[in-house]
């Protein structure tokens, strides 16, 4: 798997919330859950990354269409990092 972000935390694979702390075992893109769970309010029109190079314009927009299983939702749900009240993506 390829790493996305700086300090080793993976941008694909099994999200880690912090040191030792592993709300989900479900594989998922840590980029793509963190775009689609910012659209996901009602109120978001849009979401601006920070882009360092052209080419990540790219892989933000596919991270988008990327599928992020339910299940990883009702895990973070499950593990209180994510608030019962919290709009999540279509489908989850």
């Amino acid at each position: 798997m390829r790493q996305r972000t700086p300090g080793g935390l993976p941008g694909t694979g099994t999200a880690a919330a912090g040191p030792g702390l592993k709300p989900t075992e479900v594989e998922t893109a840590l980029l793509a859950a963190a775009l689609q769970f910012s659209l996901a309010h009602p109120v978001a029109a849009a979401v601006i990354p920070g882009a360092t190079r052209p080419s990540r314009i790219a892989e933000d927009i596919a991270a988008l269409d990327e599928d992020v299983p339910a299940a990883f939702w009702r895990d973070l749900r499950a593990s209180g990092l994510v608030s019962p009240t919290a709009p999540l993506p279509d489908g989850a």
